[in-house]
């Protein structure tokens, strides 16, 4: 898809339960830019690093929408 200019632009993300290094490193040879797993979305609120990532990649995505609206 990374080849593609009309999806070059798009970021897969994917929630899963828990870890597994085989099939997540399949997963990020077919394509899927970030893993979140459920044990990063328990931690604490002030270490949640991977919520503030999230949001981040859909504002500016959300901006770029606007932008191009325009």
């Amino acid at each position: 898809m990374q080849t593609n200019t009309f999806y070059k632009n798009i970021k897969i993300c994917l929630y899963k339960k828990a870890e597994n290094v085989k099939a997540d490193s399949l997963l990020k040879v077919l394509g899927v830019d970030h893993i979140v797993y459920s044990h990063d979305l328990q931690k604490s609120p002030k270490t949640s690093t991977t919520l503030h990532i999230i949001n981040s990649m859909l504002d500016a995505s959300l901006i770029k929408l606007l932008a191009g609206a325009n």
